[in-house]
């Protein structure tokens, strides 16, 4: 049944991918310049003669260390509702004119470095009666960021204005899940005291730098903050953060594993990170341009991990298999966010590393599964130690013979009796039995006719009397009966009852009678010690008035 559910949820995550993926193919097709002209020219310099080349592919032909390119193509006047340009910047200035009218600047083309983080533009243009020329001046600091500007599209403003958060629809399924298994680890890591704590915990800073990254990355963040230069630094350092916190995650994994060393993958991870921060720091502007050792690296570290996680699951390690799905669903959807936002490969502007967390999904729902199958088995465990355990106490408070309470538990019934008709503010009575010449009996069937007597006796009293009224072997032939919430009188109906179904029985045909003793529970001063002094004070006064009768406390002669 269970294996059924975990396939169930599986094939949950795997609909959820595809249908995340048919949504994502229209919105890849919002890059194309379909309603622009094709007529697409490229110069480097001011001076220079205009080139044709294909947009939205950017000219191969720049050479290294190209920080400005120009563009023009020509507009044609259309739909009057299609007049805004929707375009995205990736650390660049840019400028635009309409034949010789400057519409749109953003950025700085004069200082050292260009550093404006990544920005989508929305800009309208004039009302066009005939066709015009759309120049634009782009500016850099690398030559790989110039081909970033491949995304410009026409169409009315509302359209325009909605495609930036189209793109966010990977980060829109994503962050929920996110958010629930940081909810789900942190019950996990408060409630559970056992091993997996370490996991747990670095699954929870995996989830919150992998929440932190979608937020850097969604085009939904400038509501909350309105900085690109920030948000672009935020998605840099938490991209380089991600590979090392989820490499943290395999190594709690893997630690233990013969042949595995994953502590140097994060070392290479706290490398790479240190060197693109400290670069940045410094004014090396590393922080982008080690981008290029990040991803072949990300997809060569994470396939040593896969094999050390292969190996593993060879040798029986359960969570080994179930986060392998995981490692490559987040490397690939990683290497493809390479391919198309640094290395511009692939054309569109969506992020695949957010679907990564439907194979993760697979592995919580794995690893609840088998907490919840280890918490059964420790309650089964505990309920078992806890029977036997009562057993244990059950045996040591018993009479071997008779299987009565014995005396070491008499005085612990009685405490428990005290307290019942101490909080119900009732009386409490005590009942004191003896065989009537049950030495006769021993001396003349022998001790094993005795033994049998006495366990019949035993029977046929606690016949008659309920649990709220446990019987006590007292010792010998001696039985005592705590009678919480009875008077005494109540006490000494039921002791007459008690002698004459004894009588009736004719116990092993030997005509057994009892004699009976009956005391009250007088008030707080009164002690367990004196009440059952008192019952065999009434016991010994019904022996020497002839046996086979019951004495109260208060028939007791001075």
């Amino acid at each position: 049944m269970e294996s059924r559910t975990l396939r169930r949820c599986l094939a949950t995550c795997m609909l959820a991918i595809f249908t995340s993926l048919l949504l994502l193919v229209p919105v890849s097709r919002l890059a194309e310049a379909a309603q622009l002209e094709q007529n697409w020219q490229y110069k480097i310099h001011a001076t220079d003669t205009w080139q044709s080349f294909d947009y939205p592919q950017l000219p191969q032909e720049l050479a290294s260390g190209t920080r400005e390119i120009w563009l023009r193509t020509t507009l044609q006047p259309g739909d009057e509702d299609q007049d805004t340009l929707l375009f995205m910047t990736f650390m660049q200035s840019v400028r635009i004119w309409v034949n010789d009218r400057l519409i749109y600047h953003y950025g700085s083309f004069d200082q050292a470095h260009i550093n404006a983080g990544q920005r989508w533009h929305i800009v309208q243009l004039p009302p066009l009666h005939e066709p015009v020329e759309l120049r634009m001046q782009v500016a850099a600091d690398f030559e790989q960021t110039m081909r970033g500007l491949n995304t410009l599209t026409l169409g009315t403003g509302l359209e325009q204005a909605q495609k930036p958060f189209l793109f966010d629809l990977p980060i829109a399924f994503a962050l929920p899940g996110a958010v629930l298994i940081i909810l789900l680890m942190l019950l996990c890591y408060r409630y559970n005291p056992y091993r997996w704590r370490k996991l747990y915990l670095a699954l929870i800073i995996f989830m919150l730098t992998f929440s932190w990254w979608l937020i850097a990355a969604s085009n939904s963040k400038n509501a909350l903050f309105d900085n690109a230069l920030f948000w672009w630094y935020a998605l840099s350092v938490t991209a380089y953060l991600l590979p090392l916190t989820a490499n943290l995650v395999l190594y709690v994994i893997l630690c233990h594993e013969r042949g595995a060393h994953p502590g140097w993958i994060l070392a290479v991870n706290f490398t790479l990170l240190c060197l693109a921060v400290g670069g940045d720091l410094t004014g090396h502007w590393s922080m982008n341009a080690m981008m290029r050792i990040y991803y072949p690296l990300l997809v060569v570290t994470e396939a040593i991990m896969a094999w050390w996680l292969i190996k593993a699951c060879r040798r029986g390690n359960i969570l080994s298999r179930a986060i392998l799905p995981a490692l490559v669903g987040f490397t690939l959807c990683g290497a493809v966010d390479g391919l198309t936002g640094h290395f511009h490969i692939l054309p569109w502007r969506l992020y695949c590393t957010p679907l990564g967390i439907f194979p993760l999904m697979y592995f919580i729902v794995h690893l609840l599964r088998i907490q919840l199958a280890r918490e059964r088995s420790l309650a089964a465990r505990t309920a078992r130690l806890e029977y036997k355990v009562a057993q244990a106490t059950e045996r040591s408070e018993r009479d071997n013979l008779t299987g009565c309470y014995n005396r070491a538990a008499g005085k612990r019934l009685f405490e428990l009796a005290k307290q019942q008709t101490d909080r119900m503010e009732v009386p409490m009575s005590l009942i004191m039995l003896d065989i009537d010449h049950f030495k006769h009996f021993n001396d003349t069937y022998g001790h094993a006719t005795g033994d049998r007597i006495l366990q019949l006796f035993a029977q046929a009293l606690r016949e008659e009397l309920d649990k709220e009224r446990p019987l006590i072997r007292w010792g010998g032939e001696e039985f005592i009966v705590i009678c919480p919430g009875m008077s005494q009188m109540e006490t000494a109906v039921l002791a007459n009852e008690l002698r004459r179904h004894v009588v009736r029985l004719n116990l092993h045909g030997c005509g057994v009678t009892c004699s009976l003793g009956v005391s009250i529970w007088h008030d707080k001063k009164d002690t367990f010690e004196t009440l059952v002094k008192r019952a065999d004070r009434a016991l010994y006064q019904a022996k020497s008035q002839g046996r086979n009768r019951v004495v109260s406390e208060m028939d007791l002669q001075p």
